[in-house]
């Protein structure tokens, strides 16, 4: 490799695969970009004696070579620690209690972003469109009462056409069955129709309860922010342009996987 390093890129992998550095992109990115204590050269690009003097004072190798690193991992029964004592015991408790407090404050900047919803907003949101759809259903044959009965022969035009069928006799009763029956795909259409749009409606983005859908609001802005970041670096680590993110995002969709 050559004595410089073109981009980001190229230091990342120099770190890892040549020198053996525990690191990832965005770590040697931030160096660069945001806190500046990794310089490129005035000409472009980085010297590998700049990279290296960086390495050493912020990251750890993969696999500790040194002398001290020989001593084995599993400690002998006299090398084994002594119980620990009040002072111990108190600064675990104190640690653990800190832990607590980072776990805790990092659930409520989530949940502030719209990453986590109370079970009970869900619930009222998904109460209410139960509600809705229960009384579209059951007001469906209510609303309808006229037009079905239309079809089935309550329309003067169908009832003369049907008085036409029957002619008077009992014996074309057949006949008046099969012109009735003949008219169940269209009643069948026409529910489908209603029970299509009542659907639609339970299960489209209209969110009926306003807590809930200041909490979508929230979610798809934290999801969206997380997805252009990823793109973000997805184009600078193979060298593109970063102003093109938008542009990307609008015909791929980005996830982002666990990293370093």
């Amino acid at each position: 490799m050559s004595e410089v390093l073109a981009n980001i890129r190229q230091v990342h992998v120099y770190l890892r695969e040549e020198c053996g550095y525990r690191c990832s992109y965005g770590k040697v990115r931030d160096a660069v970009e945001k806190h500046r204590t990794l310089t490129p050269r005035r000409g472009g690009g980085f010297s590998r004696g700049t990279v290296d003097a960086w390495a050493r004072a912020h990251l750890v190798k993969l696999v500790d070579q040194s002398p001290d690193a020989d001593k084995p991992t599993i400690p002998s029964s006299a090398d084994a620690p002594a119980m620990p004592g009040a002072a111990e015991k108190k600064i675990e408790a104190q640690a653990q209690y800190l832990g607590l407090k980072v776990s805790k404050e990092l659930f409520e900047f989530a949940e502030r972003r719209g990453l986590y919803v109370e079970t009970a907003i869900v619930e009222r949101e998904l109460a209410d469109r139960a509600v809705t759809m229960r009384h579209m259903l059951e007001g469906y044959f209510r609303e309808t009462a006229a037009e079905v009965i239309s079809l089935l022969g309550g329309d003067i035009e169908r009832a003369r056409r049907l008085a036409e069928i029957v002619g008077g006799d009992p014996d074309r009763a057949d006949d008046l069955s099969q012109a009735q029956y003949a008219l169940q795909p269209e009643l069948i259409a026409r529910t489908q129709l209603r029970l299509r749009d009542a659907l639609n409606c339970y299960a489209a983005g209209n969110w009926y309860t306003e807590e809930f859908a200041s909490l979508w609001d929230r979610y798809r802005a934290t999801t969206e922010a997380a997805a252009a970041e990823t793109m973000r670096e997805l184009i600078e680590y193979v060298g593109g342009d970063a102003d093109m993110t938008q542009a990307a995002l609008a015909r791929f969709a980005i996830t982002r996987r666990g990293v370093e």
